[in-house]
């Protein structure tokens, strides 16, 4: 009898990663993500016979700047997801793509849909100043840059980010409204398509140019799509927004907005702030290895947590349901595999470039030294476990983690800064590493203590 009593078990849990791994939103996402992990190691082979090592520096220097719309962005999609999941259980989709359902519930949605469609519009608008002004500036501190014709280029990258952007608030209601499996399908179609795009053009010689031409495909096609596929979801949002909104966003939105603002700008010094400094300190060709190296990091990382990104509007939903017995279980099982894979795949690249130092050292010299490489990949699976924590706590439309977020993005951007100029490249990726452990073990102990106030004395339905 126990011997059947395992088995069941057994099998009980391969059904469910089963099931798990292989779900219409997972699946459509790990597609995307196994795609664009694809990706960067044939861009990064293409950058590396299509351009020097000093365009190469500023292609990823073009990226690191780009992330400067955290700063006008502030986490507001993450809140607008949490937020429309909340009210997405009492709303559906009728045959013709229009949201019904309880009156209240489709107000309070529509409200929160335009205020945010007025925020990002807005929003965008600043950010092409401080990209093309700012951007310009920052570029143009290098002699280097004389001999690159960099400007012209930049500028329609801030163009075509700044649409993208544009476009952020009706991804994150998308999400939280039950399309997510839609949303990845969509995604991995762009990825792809964008990949495309940007090989083409770096092929052809574009150059700088590559990464405009192929930041300005993916928005025309997601305007495209948007239009086509949830033009009446849209519409029918607007229509249902009466002149007194029903959601109170200082009372409601802001205080769990602001407290994930600050999170999202402390990581801008926490993941972008080391090309940048590398180009400042030591030029556009240490950038440049800095840049790609980041590029095969941040492609691991990403696909690691892809389960916690799927997870996180089914989190919303259970803690709204006080399932807090299944949400557990979703969150240890999310943080497992995102770990493992985050380990595999980084053991994967520190064979490849060991491999490159061996047969091909002048490849592996456009990339950092093994050791910082290494440091930074371990940084990552610890990282795993942090975004899982994170992914849960926020279900409850709250942000614990704000006061950790500046201390870990303060810590990694004071290693930075004052290591790099003596160190050089090895700085940022001690930096990380030492900030991640730190970061880790307040975490640990920050989501214990939020997970046992939160979530106890717990009821069970009979």
């Amino acid at each position: 009898m126990q011997s059947e009593s395992h088995e069941f078990a057994l099998v009980r849990k391969l059904t469910f990663m089963k099931n798990f791994l292989f779900e219409t939103a997972t699946a459509w996402s790990m597609a995307g993500k196994i795609t664009q992990a694809i990706a960067a190691p044939v861009t990064a082979i293409l950058i590396l016979v299509s351009f020097t090592p000093t365009v190469q520096g500023y292609h990823y220097s073009f990226a690191s700047l780009l992330a400067l719309q955290i700063f006008l962005e502030l986490g507001l999609a993450t809140v607008i997801t949490t937020f429309s999941s909340h009210e997405w259980v009492r709303l559906r989709l009728d045959g013709r793509g229009r949201v019904v359902g309880d009156g209240n519930a489709l107000k309070r949605l529509s409200s929160l849909a335009l205020a945010s469609f007025r925020w990002y519009l807005v929003a965008g608008l600043i950010l092409f100043g401080v990209l093309g002004l700012g951007g310009t500036f920052f570029l143009g501190i290098r002699d280097e840059g004389a001999s690159v014709g960099w400007r012209t280029p930049w500028l329609l990258l801030c163009a075509a980010s700044v649409l993208t952007f544009s476009l952020t608030p009706i991804w994150a209601l998308l999400q939280g409204c039950g399309q997510i499996g839609e949303v990845y399908r969509y995604k991995f179609v762009e990825s792809l398509g964008k990949s495309i795009v940007l090989w083409s053009s770096i092929t052809a010689g574009a150059g700088l140019w590559s990464a405009g031409l192929s930041g300005l495909f993916s928005a025309l096609l997601a305007a495209c799509f948007l239009w086509v596929r949830y033009r009446r979801f849209l519409a029918s949002l607007l229509a249902g927004f009466e002149s007194s909104p029903s959601v109170n966003w200082w009372q409601e939105v802001f205080p769990l907005q602001w407290r994930i603002a600050v999170s999202w700008v402390s990581g801008f010094f926490a993941f972008y702030l080391f090309t940048p400094a590398i180009f400042y300190f030591q030029g556009p060709e240490a950038a440049g290895q800095m840049g790609i190296t980041w590029a095969i990091v941040g492609g691991i990382s990403g696909l690691a947590s892809t389960w916690a990104q799927i997870r996180a509007p089914q989190f919303a939903q259970l803690v709204a349901d006080r399932r807090f017995e299944e949400l557990d279980r979703r969150a240890i099982q999310t943080g497992t595999i995102g770990v493992a894979f985050s380990f595999a795949c980084g053991l994967a690249a520190i064979g490849a470039l060991a491999i490159a130092q061996i047969y091909s050292p002048s490849t592996a010299a456009r990339f950092l030294p093994l050791g910082p490489v290494i440091l930074f990949l371990a940084s990552d699976v610890l990282h795993q476990i942090s975004v899982t924590q994170s992914t849960y706590l926020r279900a409850f439309k709250r942000e614990p983690f704000m006061v950790l977020s500046v201390v870990f993005g303060t810590l990694i951007a004071a290693g930075t800064i004052l290591l790099t100029p003596t160190v050089g490249v090895r700085g940022p990726a001690i930096s990380y590493l030492v900030a991640t452990i730190i970061g880790l073990a307040i975490a640990t102990r920050i989501f214990l203590r939020a997970r046992r106030e939160w979530t106890f004395p717990r009821t069970f339905a009979r």
